[in-house]
């Protein structure tokens, strides 16, 4: 049986930790005190949280049950059905600015980079069955630094620095431009 997460993430500003607990409570009334509190307490300061393990209508049942106590919701699939690892989310169309709430799920594993332009890719990739995306993934992120240093570069007048990362950041194109073509074309 596929098994699904829920994603949860606060959609008003000013509710009490109690009225979050609550909710988080009625997703997961499993959830020790200590848990639940540190996940309201994630959502209060405007990260998303995560909460594995459901069937598809469960975790719809559940999204529905918060959504009166200001959260909103959105369900994923929570494993590859061919190997059960974790799904990794694909973060694309992010050209060459990356927000901060995008860091964050990179930083802790939930996403990868996928490409920046207008191709289809798929929402959540296993990168078990698929480590391409890793190296794709890689690759977007040295991209994107590249672009940061070049902005700075340019906003300290070092024009011959700004350049030389112009022509690195561009260096980059033609290898994610064939990985991508490959990747697309084992889907």
């Amino acid at each position: 049986m596929e098994t699904y997460k829920i994603i949860l993430a606060r959609q008003v500003r000013n509710t009490l930790q109690d009225v979050f607990l609550r909710a988080i409570l009625e997703i997961d009334a499993e959830l020790d005190r200590a848990r639940a509190t540190a996940l309201v307490n994630d959502l209060l300061t405007g990260r998303e949280v995560v909460i594995h393990g459901f069937s598809s209508d469960e975790a719809e049942r559940l999204i529905e049950k918060t959504r009166p106590y200001g959260i909103r919701g959105s369900i994923e699939l929570d494993e590859c059905p061919t190997c059960q690892s974790p799904l990794t989310r694909v973060l694309n169309l992010w050209h060459v600015w990356v927000s901060g709430k995008e860091r964050v799920s990179i930083s802790s594993g939930r996403a990868i980079l996928g490409p920046d332009d207008e191709k289809l890719v798929p929402d959540c990739v296993c990168l078990a069955c698929f480590p391409e995306w890793r190296e794709y993934h890689f690759l977007a992120l040295q991209y994107n630094e590249y672009h940061q240093a070049k902005i700075e570069a340019v906003a300290a007048q070092s024009f011959e620095r700004a350049r030389l990362l112009r022509d690195r950041q561009e260096g980059l194109r033609p290898q994610m431009k064939a990985l991508m073509d490959r990747l697309q074309g084992r889907s």
